[in-house]
């Protein structure tokens, strides 16, 4: 059960929640779609 908040783990997930969240960006600012905020 404390497994699942592993340093290494949680790390792992927050830089691939940032590379996510920059590649949306790029993506959106990119080819903006109509109604999408955010």
């Amino acid at each position: 059960r404390g497994r699942l908040f592993d340093p290494r783990c949680v790390d792992a997930l927050l830089r691939g929640r940032a590379q996510l969240d920059e590649i949306c960006q790029e993506f959106s600012t990119a080819s903006p779609r109509p109604g999408q905020v955010g």
